[in-house]
């Protein structure tokens, strides 16, 4: 069997057509040039040179094997390449799983981080609820997640961004006269909630920041986009992450509460530490650099967008990285 030593040895020999130019580009003293090609001629069986003292020809065998060694050389190039940047983390794949309202503005803004830092690393996505994430998360069928904050008690976080809640209303809503709203003015009207199984997470926040008055609800339901939906055909009002108000929606209208700094809805990633993925290491090395940005707080505007466009004007404020 031959290696790729000799093989290196015959390629540069047939580039060469001279064993002292062709050793000396190998670095090697002409003796145990020679014999490399020797030892490749016996494993296969054949003459690959027809060599005297003044010239070196290659034989129609050697001229067939000419081809078939180069690319067998840069194959194993390209794959020792590919394999120590595996490693290094350079390339590789990580699973992402993100909620709803994650999809609005920050996973975008860490999909296009990743692809301008990290080239040749794959983002599997995958749209999910918290709770699954945690689940895939943990059974090591999904690398990192962007979950609602103290789902995922059980793993390691970072915490990604924090924004306010506002107020999702139907386009003709008197409310809407308003330049912001409190939460007496939900107070014994229409008012779509969070399913408590479904998104604990806001319909808790949400329910403390209504405790003080009764609101009507009339569906529950476990995601903003459908949410909004219904707030458009006029079913009633809803709260949302505010970069949710960043995708148009006909017939619905936002503006900012009036609230304690309290009631801020905070995304988190997570991940196992024990997860020996290389890739997910300088993933996570990437969401350390992203900049912070800061949200406006005390205006909601909405305009007639293309939805692709609006995914990337989104804003969310980013705090709290850590490696």
């Amino acid at each position: 069997m031959f290696d790729l030593k000799q093989l290196r040895c015959f390629v540069a020999v047939a580039e060469e057509l001279h064993f002292a130019r062709a050793a000396g580009e190998m670095n090697m003293t002409q003796s145990p040039f020679r014999r490399q090609i020797r030892l490749l001629e016996q494993a296969l069986g054949v003459q690959l040179l027809d060599r005297d003292s003044k010239h070196v020809r290659l034989t129609r065998p050697g001229r067939a094997l000419l081809n078939d060694a180069r690319l067998i050389l840069q194959a194993a190039s390209t794959g020792t390449t590919i394999t120590r940047q595996v490693a290094a983390g350079e390339r590789g794949t990580v699973t992402l799983g993100f909620t709803t309202a994650a999809g609005y503005a920050l996973m975008p803004q860490i999909v296009a981080t990743c692809r301008a830092q990290l080239p040749d690393v794959t983002l599997g996505l995958q749209e999910m609820s918290s709770d699954q994430q945690v689940e895939l998360i943990l059974t090591g069928r999904l690398d990192f997640g962007l979950v609602w904050a103290g789902t995922a008690v059980t793993l390691t976080c970072m915490s990604l961004a924090t924004e306010p809640l506002v107020a999702a209303l139907p386009a003709h809503d008197a409310r809407l006269r308003k330049a912001s709203l409190s939460p007496g003015d939900f107070d014994n009207a229409a008012f779509i909630m969070y399913d408590s199984e479904g998104d604990s997470y806001l319909h808790d926040i949400v329910s403390e920041m209504l405790e003080d008055c009764a609101p009507c609800p009339v569906q529950h339901v476990t995601s903003a986009h459908a949410m909004l939906s219904m707030v458009g055909s006029g079913i009633g009002a809803a709260l949302v992450p505010l970069s949710a108000a960043g995708l148009h929606v006909n017939g619905v209208g936002f503006r900012a509460m009036d609230c304690e700094q309290g009631h801020l809805v905070e995304t988190q990633g997570v991940w196992r530490s024990d997860i020996s993925n290389p890739a997910l290491a300088r993933f996570l090395g990437v969401l350390a650099t992203l900049p912070p940005q800061v949200s406006a707080t005390s205006s909601v505007k909405q305009r007639q967008v293309d939805p692709a466009v609006a995914i990337a004007r989104r804003k969310v404020d980013v705090v709290g990285f850590v490696e």
